[in-house]
């Protein structure tokens, strides 16, 4: 079995932001832009091309929200480094 270490390819996963942004940007390639940081979405552009007729009341909607959202939202998207792999000599009835 190769060994795997935290930079080879096996051990990444897949980058969730780039591949809803490369979502974003074959349906709407107005809203990628270039920025300081690299690719960015253009929520502005993004509310004019839904037909957004700016918000007013954005304050008064209802949603779940707690301290450490964004937090884990950020936690949840950022790839992984490990991988789980299968060990046939510590497993019962591998062969079945």
């Amino acid at each position: 079995m190769k060994k795997i270490d935290i930079n080879s390819p096996e051990a990444q996963s897949a980058d969730l932001v780039a591949g809803n942004i490369d979502q974003l940007k074959a349906l709407f390639p107005a809203l990628i832009t270039e920025g300081p940081n690299g690719t960015a979405v253009n929520v502005d552009v993004l509310k004019a091309l839904v037909g957004d007729q700016t918000v007013t009341d954005a304050d008064e909607k209802y949603g779940l929200n707690w301290h450490g959202k964004r937090r884990a939202r950020q936690l949840a998207l950022t790839p992984s480094t490990g991988t789980l792999r299968p060990c046939p000599d510590d497993s019962v009835d591998w062969e079945m």
